[in-house]
């Protein structure tokens, strides 16, 4: 099965310096060029306030103003930017606008760029601006399946510290069912064993496997909605469990914790839908709550259907699923825009060419959209008990 075409910041700065008639990337196709030693440089490559490339073979001052972005394996050197305040074509020297430490002074195992009127730094924080203003077009879904369903808990945050990602827009909620389990309260916690940690239950354990979930959901360690664990082995004949990682929050499970071990393999139906979830805002949502509680459910999961923002791009290395044209031309509107301060000659110039890239962008996100999965909660910021004015302005009877 072909996966989703993927593209890199080091890519995408590349095609939106082609398209930003970028000089340095009109005369080097690779978008990169190697430090090379040059005859006034001692064999060196670079100094802290001279780089060398001998490959720059234009005219006197024709780099100056460019700002050098460099690539380099080295931590210290790897996404080095600095003002090129002159060039000097006889020593092919491209001088700093302030001296670099001796970390970061590259050798010719390091490549670079340079970048005309916006420095690298800026072009990768409006890239990131393109991608998290593409999560309508280009939604991340995400399916999240780490809530515990806790006695006496109505409510859970929408955040990442228990989410992998922040919800742009919850769409569907759904709780767990099963056939095999048991439930009661554990007979001892019996501390970590590395990365690991170990409880003691009663009750048959003949047919647990790896395949298992062990949950806390009430008393000590029950409260906190990601204290569920797949089961790494358990020990029939002393009833311990050896759970993957560790309790999450400060209590500690006592044997007034109860406890759900089950087979998640073994479904009774497909996950059961909740519609009647309160308190989700239409985007970015803080919490939910539910009208009541799934008793059948407790110490099972939630599974949380959300559309997220999708990542944004730290390093060269870093990949999107956002199509590259889009970003490459909403990140160029959002370039232009930035400069229509600048001063008044050029303010109308930079206004229109913003309007026709982020046109670019609109026109392509309408012809080539994502679906987003149906939604199936109730967004009013209350419970639903049957249809109003607001959700049947025509009276009609409800089935």
């Amino acid at each position: 099965m072909a996966s989703e075409v993927t593209v890199t910041r080091k890519t995408l700065r590349r095609d939106i310096g082609k398209s930003a008639r970028m000089r340095f990337y009109l005369r080097y196709p690779d978008g990169e060029a190697a430090f090379t030693p040059s005859g006034d440089s001692n064999a060196f490559a670079a100094s802290t306030e001279v780089f060398y490339c001998t490959n720059l073979t234009q005219k006197e001052g024709f780099w100056k103003n460019a700002y050098i972005y460099v690539q380099s394996t080295d931590s210290n050197r790897d996404g080095f930017e600095r003002l090129i305040p002159n060039f000097n074509r006889e020593k092919n020297a491209l001088y700093l606008e302030w001296p670099c430490t001796t970390d970061e002074v590259p050798t010719t195992d390091d490549e670079f760029e340079l970048l005309d009127i916006w420095p690298p730094h800026q072009i990768h924080d409006l890239a990131n601006d393109a991608i998290r203003d593409s999560w309508r077009a280009y939604p991340d879904i995400v399916i999240d399946e780490s809530f515990t369903i806790c006695r006496r808990r109505r409510q859970y945050l929408l955040s990442t510290d228990y989410l992998e990602k922040q919800p742009a827009m919850v769409l569907q909620i759904y709780a767990e069912t099963v056939v095999t389990g048991q439930r009661g309260s554990i007979s001892s916690y019996d501390g970590v064993s590395g990365s690991d940690h170990l409880v003691t239950v009663s009750g048959d354990l003949s047919n647990v496997d790896s395949n298992w979930r062990f949950s806390y959901y009430y008393g000590p360690a029950g409260d906190h909605p990601l204290n569920n664990f797949a089961v790494v082995s358990a020990d029939t004949a002393t009833g311990q469990i050896q759970l993957a990682g560790l309790i999450n929050g400060s209590d500690s499970p006592t044997t007034d914790t109860w406890f759900r071990l089950w087979d998640p393999t073994e479904q009774r139906t497909d996950w059961y839908p909740m519609y009647q979830v309160g308190g989700l805002d239409v985007e970015f949502p803080p919490w939910f709550e539910m009208q009541g509680e799934p008793s059948a459910s407790w110490g099972l999961r939630y599974r949380i259907v959300y559309a997220a923002v999708p990542d944004t791009l730290s390093a060269d290395s870093d990949a999107t699923t956002i199509p590259q044209y889009f970003i490459k031309n909403k990140t160029l509107a959002f370039m232009h825009d930035a400069l229509v301060g600048d001063n008044r000659a050029d303010r109308r110039d930079h206004t229109a060419i913003a309007e026709h890239y982020d046109q670019l962008a609109r026109d392509y996100a309408m012809r080539n959209p994502r679906r987003l999965p149906n939604g199936s909660v109730w967004y009013e910021g209350s419970f639903y008990s049957g249809y109003g004015t607001e959700q049947n302005p025509l009276g009609w009877p409800s089935l």
